[in-house]
């Protein structure tokens, strides 16, 4: 393999663990935003993470073979190389693990607090039903006669 070739999918990973390890503090954000309820923050940054996805995607298409061409070739590197780009991947893999905890941490909270919403309108539709079965009952005996009398 020559070096040139070498030297190209070295940084090829190197990029992406750059994008994940963006990814990641940007998903570490997004709960603090959740947490916090700024959703005007956090819908700002999907829109940053998103472009992020849309580079890797990119990358992923410019260079579809790129752990093809490392497993057929790493054989063939010094060991050296080879040592400093499996730690590389090793990063990688590191960090999309928890990358897909924070994901997975977000999703949960985000979905506890779409129960606890859902429940409150559920509470104020039953209060309000409540309040107008009453209101119906009382209204003849209550609201239908004028008193004149006053």
């Amino acid at each position: 393999m020559t070096t040139e070739c070498m030297t190209t999918i070295i940084q090829a990973f190197r990029t992406r663990r750059d994008y994940y390890a963006n990814l990641l503090d940007q998903s570490k954000r997004q709960q603090e935003f959740i947490d916090n309820a700024d959703y005007t923050q956090l819908l700002a940054l999907l829109g940053q993470k998103q472009q992020i996805l849309s580079r890797l995607d990119e990358l992923n298409q410019q260079q579809p073979g790129l752990m093809d061409d490392w497993k057929a070739q790493r054989d063939n590197i010094e060991a050296a190389t080879r040592s400093d780009v499996e730690h590389l991947l090793e990063e990688i893999e590191s960090i999309i693990k928890q990358l897909m905890q924070e994901e997975q941490s977000s999703t949960q909270t985000l979905i506890v607090q779409r129960d606890q919403t859902e429940k409150q309108i559920q509470d104020v539709t039953t209060g309000a039903n409540v309040n107008n079965a009453y209101r119906d009952q009382l209204a003849p005996t209550t609201h239908k006669h004028l008193n004149l009398e006053t």
